[in-house]
């Protein structure tokens, strides 16, 4: 199978996971980590909808899934899927917005397509390397570098009250907008409308596309530390223009929770 072929491939599953969770009316949640981790059935069904898929249609390739996670990932083949049912299932669950579809393959260790559908306002963004960044269609053109002070940054609060980062991001960005979605989070950076995208927790399903978006547009995109991020495991991780990331590269590298 061609680089096209899973493509179109990709397309048809983000489609049929669209329809299930536009089908779903009753929406049973459960907590996993800790109460504000949510997971509902709807999660699940798509998880295992693409995941039958994927087996069905490519029996060889391997599948790494958030609601089928068992820990660190030892080995990968080379042919590998990572899947976010549900990017944002606390949006999803509280208010029906703000929440998405992802979906990235990757091909001999190096990102090859990936897919973040919203699906509350429709909008699919994609990427086939070395064709760019399309959203619904239309090609996106590169960000423009946008230094801190002029760039909204999309940061977490909570999880990062006490650092000297977000004390950073506080007193020299233009401000702080957090959706609360790598979804969400992340696209608004890919088209230019946040200056960057930053999680100190995030899992491979959480990343996994916006590798591919940066390269193709040009952004910058590692773990705190500035190395390539991997999909074996769970990781810190910064998406942002390359002017921010300037800004922010110390205060990244010193990060740590008080």
């Amino acid at each position: 199978m061609t680089l096209k072929d899973k493509h179109f491939f990709a397309l048809a599953i983000i489609s049929q996971a669209y329809d299930i969770i536009k089908a779903s009316t009753k929406v049973a949640v459960e907590t996993k980590a800790h109460s504000r981790d949510l997971v509902t059935v709807v999660d699940k069904t798509v998880q295992e909808h693409i995941n039958q898929a994927i087996q069905t249609q490519y029996p060889d390739d391997q599948i790494i899934g958030e609601e089928n996670w068992t820990g660190k990932v030892d080995r990968l083949t080379d042919h590998v899927w990572v899947i976010d049912p549900i990017d944002g299932t606390t949006n999803f669950v509280k208010q029906q917005t703000d929440y998405g579809i992802m979906l990235a393959y990757f091909e001999n260790g190096k990102s090859a397509l990936s897919y973040v559908y919203l699906v509350d306002s429709g909008h699919l963004y994609y990427a086939i390397k070395g064709y760019g960044v399309y959203c619904n269609h239309h090609k996106l053109a590169k960000p423009k570098d946008l230094t801190l002070k002029e760039s909204l940054i999309a940061i977490g609060i909570r999880e990062n009250f006490n650092t000297s980062l977000l004390e950073t991001i506080v007193n020299k960005a233009f401000d702080i907008r957090y959706y609360g979605s790598s979804a969400v989070d992340g696209t608004r950076t890919i088209t230019g409308n946040l200056g960057a995208f930053i999680n100190p927790a995030g899992g491979p399903w959480d990343f996994a596309p916006f590798i591919l978006f940066a390269e193709e547009l040009g952004l910058t995109m590692s773990n705190f530390a500035g190395e390539p991020l991997k999909i074996t495991d769970y990781s810190d991780f910064i998406i942002a223009s390359a002017s921010v990331y300037q800004e922010l590269k110390e205060e990244l590298q010193a990060y740590t929770i008080e």
